[in-house]
């Protein structure tokens, strides 16, 4: 082997000859640090690894030290993204970039390390860093000329996964956060995240429509913030009822470990915390508001428009805390109070200024272009077919006389009636200019049900009702219904408030519409208090029963119900004694259980379904039920009580078994869960708040879901449940359709059914049906509204295109194309997967571990500890490429971005030396052909952020300037004449061996025919020369490819229309046009002067072999 020799200096890392089999044509190297230079031209060479959780010096036969002479050496440049030490290992840092070569000739770099929790760009001297002995960046040119040709395989699976991981790098800020998470990506939540992460600081509100997915965003976000800044305390604020649901989200989809506040460890001593919502009233949250929080989120902020004392809290927290995520119901901006209150708490500092009369004139404002957004809005699909033009342009210049918006009247100006669409691309792009541009505040992020109408499923129902049974037919049902009423009616006569009253009556009432064990556990409970001073309430569904005083005549009525209760209930466990004679005869049926099972029997053959009642005493009686008819492994339950282990065994035998069919659930499982593999859901009982209900369908009614939500819902007739049902069913329609836009209304219409059952206990829910449908009839309108405002923004389609392009890339054929390649190059580095649950999943054990193909590869292996525990695996680990296959498998690893065993293989690719040159030979029935491929990556060029001390988070505001995927030249030494796409096709598909030959190969005499073939100074000079046409040709790509000055007019005209927007609603915002403008400045300077890097370097011949 040949050196090019340069000085070589202590202190200097060069990249050496550790091939001990073939020490004259060498393919194994190890980075190193020059420890000592001899007069002899020989130096010692130290050899650093900062892993310890193997000692790879051993595994891969690296010296800790050895002297070389120097033209065995050679200096070279660290790999980025490479985590270094320094000051005796007592500091870390990643290298971003290389820097510049100075005078004595030592490179240097710039590190991004930790400063008091923040990061920051410092500049190190190769001198002070200790960088492990995988790190070499070799120049491929170089390996070349030296005859490094190293086996095709390497270099052809290594482009695929560069070329990913390429894409991932250019790709629009926080995305490779979403592409490693357990949901399906969909461009309004890569919208909503890229928004989020990249502004500094981070205080949105999240206030998508109900089942977008705003826990998945706001956990993305926080992932991502956490990425971005490191080390960080974060506080979820979340009612309580929604405690474990955020528990259970953050756990198995994105393995991060929270603590509930209370439980056993102490807040102290964890840096994740969730906090009740209903505990921000009590001393101990002083405690909490005195810590200091790097990130605040807030769950179902729209609560606290109605907790006066908690938003006067939490209003000061925001006020102390950076970075702030506020999830809410979406704003009705017509209703100017509540929406006052809650851009307080979003932006105190900026609102808190603003009077209740200033901020209306300010919404009025924004409500005449918001007026006429709708207008065309709703006329746009028929725009061409009624040639709308004149009279869009006629709305817009109208617009345009009050805004004084240059930008927005260049847009109207590029209407052009005569084009092929009649200008409706351009209409639209106005459309979204105004709808971006001009809402009143731009951190709130809305998104539509209706922009996803398309992959969302449809909502079906199937009502059975039965007619309550009583003494007469010894059933008792019906008498135990009366004898309830009777002592409600006696709470109702003694004048308590009816906030207190109507909570009272819907524990009773609820229970009663469930099942006789469930009433009779809440009428025991509040005997319980009757009788004693203070009762300790474990459950959160009894709490109401502890809210009105103790009455002396209210025991003798409850020991009244509990004997009638006694009797229904043991007429309905005679039912359950003779089930096969009802199974015989339905007709005989008189209990609600008993109903619902036969339903079961009737209807189900292999259906999986999930069945819900908000009480754990009637899941457990039904369970019985179930099990005796359909078997023990048939049936799952979960609720509350149950510990960790029992509630995830039971997900993951329904998820995975084809046997288990039943998952019944206490509102419990209606909390986080993906059940969206079931085919329908059973209401044994309807819950008393919407949104309850909301989250039960929600558990199948999700994105991508391929069949319809179908809800059975079984009421019983001319009782209080049936009008429970038409309110719920004719009212707010959530049987058909979500609660979309009017969540944040919920509060008022629970108000108005709390009063009417406390006014009128039979007859008050059907008397208030009319005036509810009517208020909701208004509301729907004038969300209407709002919502085609919201819709406008996203009809810009420059980003969307870009979105979908990488969605496709990461998740084409089931992610298979990704998946078959990184277990190729995974196989390679000597880590063996096993197929397995019919190809998709793959299984790691200690058995899959092969050091010696190791040897070849230097695999550093990722500590998967904590990723065992998780799996409840002890000796092996189950995976899965498959983004469907790990939403529906909580117990399965998801190999995406982000994890650590895909992260090691896509970071092994990217270093290994190994897979950037090679010459291969390929048999071909066409031609005979001799050239050398180059293969480019193009990024931004960060030193322009770095030298005005700016985070590199703003990179993100390059997307979609620079390209996405490598770029590659091809040079032609010798042959036929071919067209350059068929060269760069034929690498892009998949060879088989057959038809490749690998011309450095040391065995055969190969290697030595070719080094006969192409002597030195022929083949040095036939790289350099085809290296210099390859660098024209890169560049050529850079100025017709790469719009810089797209860039630079899209730059300023976001300044532009920030100016224009804050002149129009009197904003003094100077500074930070200032600051964007500086930001914007460096950006375009990084896109105007990328980086270049040279991947790979092949020489390839073809073969005619015809004949």
């Amino acid at each position: 082997m040949i050196i090019i020799m340069s000085k070589i200096k202590t202190g200097m890392y060069v990249r050496c000859n550790i091939d001990i089999e073939h020490p004259e044509t060498p393919r194994r190297f190890a980075l190193g640090q020059v420890k000592s230079v001899y007069n002899n031209e020989e130096v010692l060479v130290d050899f650093y690894s900062l892993e310890r959780q193997f000692d790879y010096f051993s595994v891969y036969h690296v010296p800790k030290q050895q002297r070389y002479h120097q033209t065995q050496i050679e200096h070279v440049h660290i790999l980025p993204n490479t985590i270094v030490e320094w000051n005796n290992d007592k500091q870390s840092g990643k290298i971003i970039e290389f820097s510049h070569k100075d005078k004595e000739g030592f490179n240097w770099y710039y590190t991004e390390v930790i400063v008091a929790k923040m990061k920051k760009i410092n500049i190190f001297c190769e001198t002070q860093l200790k960088v492990p002995f995988n790190r070499a960046d070799a120049d491929p040119v170089k390996q070349l000329i030296n005859y490094e040709l190293n086996h095709p395989r390497w270099y052809l699976k290594r482009d695929i996964v560069t070329n990913s991981l390429h894409t991932l790098k250019n790709a629009t800020f926080g995305f490779d956060t979403l592409v490693g998470s357990r949901v399906y990506l969909l461009k309004h939540q890569v919208d909503t995240i890229v928004r989020a992460i990249s502004e500094r600081p981070c205080r949105f509100m999240l206030a998508d429509e109900v089942g977008l997915g705003k826990t998945i965003e706001a956990i993305v976000i926080m992932k991502g913030l956490q990425k971005r800044i490191g080390d960080m305390r974060i506080l979820i604020i979340t009612p309580e009822s929604l405690l474990y649901q955020w528990k259970n989200e953050l756990s198995f989809k994105f393995w991060s470990n929270f603590q509930v506040h209370g439980e056993e460890s102490s807040r102290k001593k964890h840096p994740f915390v969730l906090f009740p919502l209903e505990k921000v009233n009590t001393p101990i949250w002083d405690d909490l508001l005195a810590d200091n929080w790097d990130l605040v989120i807030i769950d179902e902020t729209h609560r606290l428009l109605y907790l006066d004392y908690e938003y006067k809290k939490l209003l000061q927290l925001s006020q102390k805390v950076e970075n702030l995520l506020l999830l809410s119901a979406t704003p009705i901006q017509s209703r100017h109070n509540e929406f006052l209150k809650l851009v307080r708490l979003l932006e105190p500092h900026k609102y808190l200024k603003i009077s209740e009369q200033h901020f209306d004139a300010l919404l009025e404002k924004q409500n005449y272009i918001r007026r006429r957004v709708y207008q065309m809005m709703q006329e746009l699909p028929d725009y061409i077919e009624d040639e709308l033009v004149e009279d869009f342009i006629d709305s817009f210049e109208k617009v345009s006389k009050r805004l004084e918006d240059k930008i927005f009247d260049r847009l109207i100006d590029n209407i052009d009636p005569e084009s092929d669409d009649q200008g409706l691309d351009q209409v639209k792009l106005a459309l979204a200019y105004l709808a971006e541009n001009y809402q009143i505040e731009r951190k709130i992020i809305r998104h539509r049900r209706k922009e996803l109408e398309q992959q969302l499923p449809k909502r079906q129902k199937e009502v059975i009702s039965y007619e309550m049974q009583g003494s007469d037919l010894l059933y008792y049902e019906l008498d135990t219904n009366e004898s309830l009423l009777s002592y409600l009616d006696l709470i109702n006569q003694k004048g308590y408030l009816p906030d207190q009253a109507g909570s009272f009556h819907r524990v009773f009432l609820s229970s009663m519409f469930s099942s006789p064990w469930a009433l009779e556990s809440v009428v025991s409970k509040r005997l319980e208090i009757l009788k004693e001073n203070e009762v300790y309430i474990d459950r959160e569904i009894f709490k109401p029963l502890n809210i009105l005083p103790v009455s002396k005549d209210e025991e003798m009525y409850l020991n009244d119900l509990l004997g009638i209760i006694e009797r229904w209930k043991k007429a309905a466990e005679k039912e359950f004694f003779h089930i096969q004679d009802l199974y015989d005869d339905p007709d005989l049926i008189k209990g609600r259980l008993m109903y619902i099972l036969d339903y079961l029997t009737e209807n189900t053959e292999n259906e999986k379904v999930v069945i819900f009642s908000q009480w754990k005493e009637t899941i457990i009686q039904f369970e019985r039920l179930l099990t005796a008819r359909f078997g023990k492994d048939s049936v799952r339950s979960f609720y509350q009580g149950k510990n960790e282990e029992e509630l995830q065994t039971a997900v993951d035998d329904f998820q995975r078994n084809i046997d288990c069919r039943f998952m019944v659930c206490d509102p419990l499982g209606g909390e986080g869960r993906n059940f969206q593999m079931a085919d329908f859901l059973v209401h044994i009982d309807l819950p008393w708040t919407p949104t309850d209900l909301e989250q039960r369908i929600g558990r199948l009614d999700r994105i991508n879901r391929e069949k319809d939500v179908l809800s059975v819902i079984f009421i019983s007739e001319e009782t209080i449940e049936e009008e429970l049902f038409r309110l719920w069913n004719e009212g707010l329609q959530v049987f058909d359709e979500s609660l979309s836009g009017i969540e944040i209304a919920l509060f008022e219409i629970q108000n108005a059914i709390t009063e009417a059952i406390t006014k009128n206990l039979e007859n008050g829910l059907s008397n208030i049906l009319n005036e509810i449908n009517l208020s909701l009839q208004k509301m729907r309108e004038k969300v209407e509204e709002e919502r085609f405002f919201d819709i406008a923004r996203q009809l810009d389609q420059s980003v969307e295109k870009q979105l979908l392009h990488l969605i496709h890339q990461f998740d084409a054929n089931d992610g298979g194309i990704l998946a078959s390649t990184m277990m190729s190059w995974s196989s390679f580095c000597g880590l063996h997967g096993t197929d397995v649950e019919k190809g998709t999943a793959i299984m790691y054990s200690p058995k899959s571990f092969n050091f010696k193909s190791m040897n070849n590869s230097q695999y550093f292996v990722p500590d998967l500890e904590e990723a065992r525990k998780r799996s409840l695996r002890s000796k092996e680990l189950r995976g899965t490429f498959i983004r469907k296959k790990a939403i529906e498998r909580e117990d399965l690893m998801f190999f995406a971005p982000g994890d650590l065993l895909f992260d090691s293989i896509v970071n092994n690719a990217y270093a290994l030396s190994s897979g950037r040159s090679t010459a291969i030979e390929f048999r071909t029935n066409e031609v005979h052909w001799e050239g050398i491929v180059f293969t480019w990556s193009m990024s931004l060029n960060p030193k322009p952020l770095i030298d005005i001390g700016e985070s590199l988070d703003h990179l993100y505001h390059a997307q979609g300037y620079l390209p996405l995927e490598h770029f590659k030249t091809v040079e032609h030494v010798g042959g036929d004449e071919i067209d350059e796409r068929t060269i760069v096709s034929l690498l892009s598909n998949d060879i088989p061996d057959r038809v490749i030959r690998h011309l450095g190969k040391r065995q055969g005499g190969v290697l030595k025919k070719f080094l006969d073939d192409y002597p030195k100074d022929i083949w040095q000079n036939m790289i350099e020369s085809s290296f210099e046409n390859s660098q024209l040709k890169v560049q050529e790509f850079f100025k017709s490819e790469v719009q810089v000055h797209k860039a630079r007019e899209d730059f300023q005209n976001k300044i532009n229309s920030l100016k224009a927007s804050n002149l129009y609603y009197g904003y003094e915002d100077d500074a930070n046009v200032r600051y964007l403008s500086s930001i914007f400045d460096a950006v375009q300077k990084g896109i105007e002067n990328p980086v270049f890097r040279l991947e790979s370097v092949a020489f390839i011949r073809l073969v005619n072999t015809s004949g």
